[in-house]
């Protein structure tokens, strides 16, 4: 299941870049104290209400939510960069669909940069 979802790094990258969408699967960092096998771990957890967690940011599911529902928002309106993502995916090739769209989403803070150099 978690091969369905964006990685940690991912997640962290869309949150920087600020992707705030919401989602019922999150990455969470489990306390150290905890006696369970995962502590000290970042894991992923439905919701963010799991046991001795604390939630880091969203866990997106990359074909329905970054290539569907969300495609707009991060890869720009009518763009077939969606069709690289679904082929790498199928693939079984999930980091390089990761970096794919972390180097192609889409720069709403550049363009709004270089439109205000160019008045």
């Amino acid at each position: 299941m978690q091969n369905k979802y964006t990685s940690l790094k991912l997640s962290k990258f869309l949150r920087n870049k600020g992707f705030k969408k919401g989602s019922d699967w999150w990455w969470s960092h489990k306390w150290e104290g905890s006696s369970d096998k995962d502590a000290g771990q970042d894991i992923l957890t439905w919701g963010t209400d799991e046991y001795n967690t604390l939630p880091l940011c969203p866990a997106y599911d990359i074909l329905n939510d970054l290539c569907v529902k969300y495609s707009d928002e991060i890869f720009g309106k009518k763009s077939y960069k969606t069709k690289k993502v679904l082929e790498l995916v199928q693939q079984g090739k999930k980091e390089e669909a990761e970096q794919y769209i972390i180097d192609n989403i889409y720069e709403r803070n550049t363009k709004k940069i270089i439109l205000q150099a160019s008045i």
